[in-house]
């Protein structure tokens, strides 16, 4: 293989370059190391691999307790599956754990095993499902960690859940984490989570209540003595159904409420929605009885 000497020097103009250069030596290095490869055949690429390095009073060098251990490859995996879903990714996406290290503790992770790809994690020239599911991810992490505006990714639910677990693992334990991931091309992407980034996240999950009044008329289908009874709008298999809470067991028999019976009442529905506006499953609680034609032409209004 030839040596390209005018690559030679922009590389080493670019690793010298000092704090004006975004990139770390190792960045420059796997992207000029990758051109190279694919200079002399476009086919080749590199192992790509992910790194979760901890960071923590409690972490030893090394060496990570094994519960903190699952708790943390938990919480990143709903990550993943979370941002391979607001990707349309349908491949499966999974890493295995191929070592851990000195640095705090760094966790070195590589992608599941594709036959499709080889053991030696050559991928296709088509778009990597992992660098688009890991560009979402360190995205993420890094609108936390500058605390900026969450709720562009609020729509992706399953995502931001993820953000928020792994986060609250990290709380629950005082601890940093650092993700780098290096692509088949030689890109990185880096993302840190420190106390600041958990505060954030703490701040934009906390909750308001909503609550309304309004009237139903149904079908008693169900009645439960812990404090709660339902009801059914019709007898349509799809119709709306209500799970009404009420103030205990004696409460609920001062109703006197029978199965099968038509009756009209008032409900207070409450919702709960945090600061990214996901909202919570509502809750339904009694107020009053109606009367049957009030109720009726009350929810014929709604």
């Amino acid at each position: 293989m030839q040596v390209d000497q005018d690559r030679v020097d922009q590389f080493w103009a670019e690793f010298d370059d000092g704090p004006e250069v975004a990139e770390t030596p190792a960045e420059i290095l796997d992207r000029h190391f990758y051109s190279t490869l694919a200079a002399h055949d476009p086919a080749l690429r590199l192992a790509r691999r992910l790194n979760l390095r901890v960071l923590g009073d409690t972490v030893h060098t090394g060496r990570l307790d094994i519960g903190i251990a699952y708790e943390l490859f938990h919480a990143f995996s709903q990550e993943v599956a979370g941002a391979a879903e607001a990707n349309s990714v349908r491949s499966e996406v999974s890493f295995e754990l191929a070592g851990v290290s000195r640095g705090s503790a760094v966790m070195h992770l590589v992608p599941s095993v594709d036959e499709d790809h080889g053991d030696e994690g050559q991928i296709p020239l088509t778009t990597d499902p992992l660098d688009v599911v890991l560009s979402t991810i360190t995205d993420l992490h890094s609108t936390a960690e500058n605390e900026g505006d969450l709720r562009r990714f609020a729509r992706y639910e399953s995502l931001v859940r993820g953000l928020r677990s792994l986060a609250t693992t990290l709380d629950n334990h005082n601890l940093e984490l650092e993700v780098g991931w290096r692509s088949a091309t030689g890109r990185h992407r880096n993302s840190h989570l420190s106390e600041r980034a958990r505060r954030h996240i703490r701040q934009l999950w906390e909750v308001d209540t909503v609550s309304r009044e309004f009237s139903v008329f149904g079908r008693v289908v169900k009645l439960d003595l812990s404090g709660r009874f339902d009801i059914k709008l019709s007898p349509s298999r799809t119709s709306k159904r209500y799970e009404i809470q009420v103030d205990g067991e004696e409460r609920l028999v001062q109703l006197g409420l029978q199965l099968g019976e038509s009756v009209g009442v008032v409900i207070r529905e409450e919702k709960r929605i945090n600061h990214l506006g996901i909202e919570q499953s509502p809750t339904y609680h009694f107020v009053s009885k109606q009367s049957d034609q009030a109720a009726i032409e009350e929810s014929g209004n709604r």
